[in-house]
């Protein structure tokens, strides 16, 4: 019925329908009126999978040596076809049809045989015949091709492709792509397409290029940041071997990079913790020369990137006092001594301490009033 021409209460069941009137803040209008939508103008679009009404469709059309298929439930002709040709009426057809290649195919690839599905087929599936029976129009989507996720990775808007190259991006690092059109002949190495390829076989659609992607890149978020490689390139190999493609990068780089790695990285720390305290412009925190070694020198000790090791030795803390002592004092240079570095509790509280009537514990434990 919904389906249909009607008005559809928009009133929950057994709802109390009741108005304060105007004089005491009511809306106005009738107390007893009922809220409803007309469904005259609505269209309506239903989808679902169908998985299993499609491999027994496909059963039903097995195929037969020499092209010939035996169909025990051929779809509806039209009724030029029936004026047209006797044979179209004929169960036993001959089929030279390249989508019909598939039919042992896995479910969720390659063309859907719900083209094929009848009304009887949707009720055997366990749909109501008063609810099929009011759907007129009816269209099955094939899955997509290989084709067609690579046009999604390189044209659709919010591409995962995208996401992931600024990602690197967001570390100093670019991320190339093979497109296959590098060589003068055409004949390169196309990534997009063994992406695209091996996204299809997943057969769970467009998410298929998140899967493949993440399984590629994975360990090069982890490891190329804490690297000094500013640039590589996303290749075949790299998407049919990720790991060893990321030894082979990393075997690239020259020594003495890690400290001058671990340099850039407490460069970018100060800047996230001057964005995430949320300070005003003018107010400068920074690592000093000393402070510097000695967060590069643990950092190399405990095979961690220095930013990371910074960002667990300040915590939030830091950028709470900074923005505190400015506020009370309006001091703007705030030069990270080495002994900060080594013990920033202890020197933060000294901080603090030089701030009558404020007790330290209040921004160490996350608050930042006054007692």
């Amino acid at each position: 019925l919904l389906l249909e021409e009607t008005d559809v209460s928009l009133e929950r069941p057994g709802e109390m329908n009741f108005k304060l009137p105007a004089a005491l803040g009511g809306g106005g209008g009738d107390a007893g009126e009922e809220k409803s939508i007309n469904t005259k103008n609505i269209l309506f679009i239903f989808s679902g999978a169908f998985t299993n009404l499609d491999k027994d469709i496909r059963r039903t059309r097995e195929k037969k040596p020499f092209g010939i298929e035996i169909d025990s439930n051929p779809p509806p002709s039209s009724s030029s076809e029936s004026t047209n040709s006797n044979t179209s009426l004929n169960p036993m057809t001959i089929h030279n049809n390249d989508e019909d290649d598939d039919i042992n195919r896995p479910a969720g690839k390659g063309q859907s045989y719900l083209r094929y599905a009848q009304t009887s087929d949707f009720i055997r599936a366990g749909l109501e015949p008063e609810f099929i029976g009011r759907i007129p129009v009816r269209v099955a989507l094939n899955s997509l091709t290989p084709s067609d996720l690579r046009q999604i990775l390189t044209s659709a808007e919010g591409s995962v492709l995208r996401q992931f190259t600024r990602d690197f991006e967001g570390y100093g690092i670019q991320m190339d792509t093979n497109t296959g059109d590098d060589d003068d002949d055409g004949g390169g190495d196309d990534a997009l397409e063994e992406i695209a390829i091996m996204a299809a076989e997943e057969g769970t659609g467009a998410r298929g290029l998140v899967t493949i992607l993440e399984r590629t890149l994975r360990e090069h978020k982890f490891e190329l940041p804490s690297s000094s490689l500013k640039r590589f390139t996303l290749d075949v190999e790299t998407v049919r071997r990720p790991k060893s493609a990321l030894y082979r990068l990393l075997s690239e780089e020259t020594p003495g990079d890690g400290a001058g790695v671990a340099l850039e990285d407490l460069k970018r720390w100060e800047t996230k913790m001057h964005r995430t305290a949320k300070l005003p412009d003018k107010v400068r925190v920074w690592l000093t020369e000393e402070a510097q070694n000695v967060l590069i020198i643990e950092s190399i000790e405990a095979d961690v990137s220095a930013y990371s090791l910074a960002g667990q030795r300040f915590g939030d803390s830091l950028g709470k006092v900074v923005g505190r002592v400015h506020e009370l004092t309006g001091q703007t240079a705030f030069p990270i001594s080495m002994a900060m570095a080594k013990d920033p509790e202890v020197e933060l509280r000294k901080w603090l301490g030089l701030l009558e009537g404020y007790n330290p514990d209040t921004v160490l434990n996350g608050s930042s009033s006054l007692n």
